[in-house]
């Protein structure tokens, strides 16, 4: 038996042996194999990485998808976590492209990749695999394809937002990324996918427009149609609800320079022009808001020649003449030039200025797109000879306004004077639980003008639907279209140039408690058909019979069909500072209930935006299944059927291949 000693020196003894051994196997990796251990340390290193969030989508306010994300998955394989091999190839070999040859072929590589993009139902079998590892693979898309581009705007191919409601509100869509650990070796090939998630990425937030879809297809046909009939170099339409102030639709074309192409773009919000006849309409507003003299003026024969100094004068003229006496009332019904200019030399330079600054013209809107217009409105001291510059504003030059500022003044008019803050977002809600983070309340920016004063300038645009005036009358339904168009000179190298004009049209309806207004601007047309009245009031009038009959109208259906007193049917009468004219094209009767029937058109083959306008336009609601991406297919009832106008029809479409 051994001796306490010994045990005691045989303890000793195997510390000292099992020192050596660890100081020597040290010596071994730190020293003998230094490098090799080196290598393999930088050969395998952990790395952070981000994981994008999902971008937020834009709809309409129908809650229709605009732009939104889709998710596609890449597939790759971590075979050192394989714990069933077999299982993993049979599912691999069930998805589309994956033949037996390519899998094999893959599955013999140390890190198998699979580059093609697959749906979240195509990888739901592999989703619980160990091994199997997706990329996500994110890109922006837009549903209704060119529907409102220029509005949504795009995302460039490094994902970064470029004009429009993605550059607008680019941090509210963009979310914040997740954060990741990966393990990589001295090739970069991932060893292990991944490791850790640190943080998870959190999805942009969610935003709804106040545009409907439907009508800014509607708006958007409508334009390109008579840009092409009057071959015109482009045009603007912007519909804004009276009460809140919400764009309910905005499209603008414009010709390509280089191209002679028509372009969509931002015109109507980003461009300012004169804006003519529509304008007068406020000068006898900041008469009758500063209790001016009323007092009727003559129309002079149609030539009213002003005195200048050194005996010189300027003649301004009425092509129809006006030889008696013009009450501010009469002058807007005839658009009389003569008329309006006198009555603007009754008000003093600030008092005209600051009519037009309060009705928003020369003032920024704040919609909030890139490159808005604020106009231009010069300062009264800048007025060089006032009794120029006044009857030239009086007329509508001398300032520039964007169509958006002139439909918001026009929406102030029917709003009792209200001048309401336009808004092309309705709400943004959370991207996950879709909570409402933040919701449009309709903003008054200022009075402009009293309630009393509102009244009077509407009974204004009302004469003018009276036969023999020069405004415009839309019969639609037992309703009225009230306003005034506008036929101003275009400037060409710093001069006006006779033929060059732009026809416009400001449209309020129902005229008897308007909703909404309707502003057209059709720039430079063709041939002897330039009067606002002609190429922009039609247009106003099919937009809202469209509108009408389309099933998700913004305009409040049961207000307009309100039984009214009887109306007598009468043309399109419409007023320019030019001649009156009776326009050719007695109004159809309403589409909002039925009234007669006829055929459905036959669409098939149409591409879907072409074949809703085309149902909308023969007076019928449309309701869409599948994606308006495509061609439609069949409706019912079928082409050809018979059916009372007003009735829905199912357009079925099919996607593009």
């Amino acid at each position: 038996m051994a001796t306490p000693a010994a045990r005691l020196v045989a303890v000793q003894t195997l510390l000292v042996l099992g020192g050596a051994v660890v100081l020597g196997r040290s010596f071994q990796l730190q020293v003998v194999q230094h490098a090799r251990w080196e290598a393999r340390a930088k050969a395998l290193r952990t790395e952070s990485d981000t994981i994008d969030a999902r971008r937020g989508t834009i709809f309409d306010r129908n809650g229709v998808p605009l732009a939104e994300t889709q998710e596609a998955y890449r597939i790759t394989l971590a075979k050192n976590e394989f714990t069933d091999s077999a299982r993993i190839v049979k599912q691999l070999l069930k998805l589309p492209g994956f033949s037996a040859e390519r899998v094999a072929k893959a599955m013999a590589k140390r890190y198998p990749n699979f580059y093609d993009e697959l749906s979240a139902e195509e990888i739901a079998p592999l989703r619980d695999l160990k091994g199997v590892h997706f990329d996500v693979v994110r890109r922006r898309v837009y549903p209704l394809e060119q529907l409102a581009r220029p509005l949504l705007g795009r995302l460039d191919d490094k994902g970064r937002a470029s004009g429009g409601v993605e550059r607008m509100l680019d941090t509210v869509l963009t979310g914040t990324p997740g954060l990741a650990i990966y393990l990589r070796d001295a090739s970069s090939k991932v060893v292990k996918i991944p490791s850790s998630i640190i943080r998870a990425p959190v999805a942009g937030k969610d935003v709804y427009l106040t545009i409907d879809n439907a009508l800014q297809g509607i708006v958007e046909g409508e334009l390109r149609r008579a840009v092409a009939e009057y071959q015109a170099k482009g045009g603007d339409v912007v519909v804004l609800d009276v009460k809140s102030g919400e764009l309910l639709a905005s499209a603008s074309l414009r010709t390509d320079t280089a191209t002679g192409r028509l372009v969509p773009n931002l015109g109507a919000l980003v461009e300012a022009n004169e804006p003519g006849s529509t304008a007068k309409l406020f000068t006898a507003a900041a008469v009758l808001r500063e209790r001016a003299d009323t007092t009727p003026v003559s129309g002079e024969g149609g030539i009213w020649r002003i005195p200048l100094p050194g005996g010189k004068s300027r003649s301004i003229e009425d092509v129809h003449a006006e030889s008696g006496l013009l009450t501010l009332g009469e002058t807007i019904k005839v658009s009389s030039n003569i008329g309006i200019s006198k009555f603007g030399l009754r008000l003093t330079r600030e008092q005209q200025f600051l009519a037009l600054r309060d009705f928003g013209f020369g003032t920024p809107v704040l919609l909030g797109i890139p490159g808005e217009t604020t106009g231009s409105l010069r300062n009264p001291v800048d007025w060089d000879i006032p009794v120029l510059s006044q009857p030239s504003i009086s007329q509508g030059y001398f300032f520039e306004a964007s169509a958006l500022q002139v439909a918001a003044a026009y929406a102030a008019i029917a709003n009792g004077g209200r001048l309401m803050a336009p808004s092309i977002v309705r709400e943004v809600r959370d991207g996950r639980d879709k909570t409402v983070r933040w919701r449009h309340t309709p903003t008054q920016v200022r009075e402009a003008v009293t309630p009393d004063v509102a009244h009077q300038l509407m009974a204004y645009l009302r004469l003018a639907t009276d036969t023999g005036g020069s405004g415009a009358k839309a019969q639609l339904d037992r309703a009225t279209v009230v306003g005034k168009t506008g036929t101003a000179k275009v400037l060409v190298q710093g001069r006006y140039v006779t033929g060059v004009y732009r026809g416009s049209f400001a449209g309020l309806y129902p005229g008897e408690a308007p909703e909404v207004v309707v502003y057209v601007m059709i720039d430079r047309p063709s041939g002897m058909a330039f009067y606002g009245g002609l190429v922009a009031a039609p247009m106003v009038r099919n937009i809202l019979l469209q509108s009408l009959a389309s099933r998700t109208s913004p305009l409040n259906r049961p207000s307009i069909e309100t039984p009214l007193a009887a109306r007598r049917e009468a043309p399109l009468v419409v007023a320019t500072g030019d001649p009156t004219r009776q326009v050719g094209f007695p109004l159809p009767k309403a589409t909002t209930t039925p009234a007669g029937s006829t055929a459905v058109p036959m669409v098939q083959g149409l591409p879907v935006r072409e074949a809703i306008v085309a149902l909308h336009r023969a007076g019928y609601q449309v309701q869409l299944a599948g994606r308006a991406t495509g061609l439609a297919r069949r409706t019912l009832p079928v082409g050809g059927d018979t059916l009372a106008r007003a009735r829905i029809v199912t357009l079925y479409a099919d996607s593009i291949p």
